[in-house]
């Protein structure tokens, strides 16, 4: 009997098992702009300057951060520029070695950087919602990054603008 009940049991608890590790979908806003990622993810850290949000399960970090028109005026740059000049002039601002990609409509670049002697790949999405640009940076470990790489753009493609 301990048999039938453990062969019909044990698929039963693998099904429940698999379910309440799938994340679900879940909006996250920050001045004015929202994005969805998984319930996998928490705010870590708001400032006025970004916003932070973690992933300790599937090791992953999400910063977003906003430049107004008015601040590109100031210093001079042109704020009706295209999604892959504000990448490029970001790109050359911040002294990185990458190139502008688009995939699935999707603007971004890639640069590595250490931090506590881990190598992670960082992935920055270029987004115009409102009245600025906005960067998604989506950070993982250089070693998960290719799997990661496919949820990143499928999270920017999230990228709104609630106004």
């Amino acid at each position: 009997m301990k048999r039938i009940i453990c062969f019909f049991l044990s698929p039963l608890l693998l099904t429940f098992s698999l379910c309440a590790c799938t994340a679900k979908p879940q909006d996250f806003s920050w001045q004015g702009l929202s994005i969805t990622l998984t319930s996998n993810y928490e705010e870590k850290e708001i400032t006025e300057k970004s916003a932070i949000y973690t992933s300790y399960k599937d090791l992953c970090v999400v910063e977003i951060t906003f430049e107004s028109f008015e601040d590109l005026i100031l210093m001079e740059y042109d704020p009706e520029m295209s999604l892959e000049a504000y990448a490029q002039m970001a790109i050359a601002d911040n002294e990185l070695e990458a190139e502008v990609k688009t995939k699935d409509g999707v603007v971004y670049y890639n640069y590595t950087d250490k931090a506590d002697k881990q190598e992670f790949t960082n992935m920055v999405t270029v987004h115009r919602c409102g009245d600025g640009y906005w960067l998604v940076r989506f950070a993982s470990l250089t070693q998960d990054y290719e799997t990661a790489e496919a949820q990143f753009i499928s999270f920017a493609k999230t990228v709104k603008s609630e106004n």
